[in-house]
């Protein structure tokens, strides 16, 4: 197994965050996108043991906007006799890197073998503006709160934030009112995403974490492969696969014309010294629709189950017992 960890991000309000210090004023996450927290762990195990005993703790008692709910009742409905994943290679702004997209094609070609139906999943041509529109959501208040609270303890930005984070003039009403607008607008094309062409439901969808393999400090590219979710509010989580090897150097990126300025940076990881990645693990992402954090646990386990030959921490632990 690659020597990565698991992560679980829910849909918003699944986890409490009540008093929780967010980076900008009360009540601004509700104009903007509401805040997620999730599980990082050594196995999908302990994802889930985190999240149940959230949901058996009640937190919907204590916080006002918590979404109530016990684990087991999360999801109505059975699991299907045979799971359909989608695999999603593109994200229309930002092309992955070969050995991407070469991670994409195994995982693809190791579920269709153990009887899973895969489908090949195009997003509307809307998921490119998902990037664009997640700047704005995040930036309600212009970030000067966020800052203020960096001025008050001394912290610096890092070098990487330092280019990108800046003071700016807090969005009107009218601003916002139009950026939740199209966020609605863009909720409703992505539905379709949970069909295939021949109408079937789709239980889960693979895509990158990320466009590149996991680079040096402070050059790191896109995050659309993940802030898209966040806007969708749709849960999602990560699987390590396996470390990023020698023949993993191979292939080019296209020359055709970028996707964008993040595209034409992103090929810009690849024409330098690719050693770096040598030993970093390769994950792919599993996302599920908003708030079916049990469906999106199903699928992660399934998957899990055939590329890592299941949880092996899981069954250790249970033959101690």
């Amino acid at each position: 197994m690659c020597n990565g960890v698991y992560g679980i991000k829910p849909s918003a309000n699944r986890v409490p965050l009540a008093e929780f210090e967010a980076g900008h004023l009360p009540g601004t996450g509700a104009l903007g996108v509401h805040g997620s927290a999730g599980p990082i762990a050594r196995s999908l195990r302990d994802c889930e043991l985190f999240l149940r005993c959230v949901a058996e703790g009640r937190p919907w008692e204590l916080d006002p906007l918590a979404i109530p709910g016990q684990w087991e009742s999360m999801e109505a409905g059975e699991q299907p006799k045979t799971m359909s994943v989608g695999i999603m290679r593109t994200d229309h702004l930002i092309k992955p890197l070969p050995p991407i997209l070469t991670l994409l094609d195994e995982v693809s070609g190791s579920l269709a073998n153990a009887g899973i139906r895969v489908v090949d999943v195009n997003p509307p041509a809307a998921f490119s503006e998902l990037q664009n529109l997640a700047n704005g959501l995040f930036s309600i208040d212009g970030g000067n709160h966020m800052l203020d609270l960096l001025d008050q303890c001394g912290e610096p930005l890092s070098a990487w934030l330092a280019t990108r984070l800046k003071r700016k003039e807090a969005k009107t009403t009218l601003q916002t009112r139009g950026l939740q607008a199209k966020r609605e607008q863009i909720m409703r094309h992505m539905l379709s995403l949970w069909r295939a062409p021949d109408g079937s439901q789709i239980d889960a969808l693979i895509c990158p974490v990320a466009p590149h393999p996991v680079p040096e400090l402070d050059k790191w590219n896109g995050v659309s492969y993940t802030s898209s979710w966040v806007v969708l509010d749709c849960p999602a989580g990560t699987i390590p696969v396996r470390s990023f090897e020698q023949r993993d150097l191979a292939g080019e990126t296209d020359t055709s014309s970028p996707l964008s300025s993040w595209d034409a940076a992103n090929r810009k990881l690849w024409s330098q010294d690719r050693k770096v990645y040598l030993g970093s693990p390769m994950c792919i992402q599993v996302v599920a629709p908003r708030l079916q954090e049990k469906r999106l646990h199903r699928a992660m386990k399934a998957i899990d189950d055939i590329l890592n030959g299941g949880d092996k921490e899981s069954a250790a632990f249970r033959s101690r017992l």
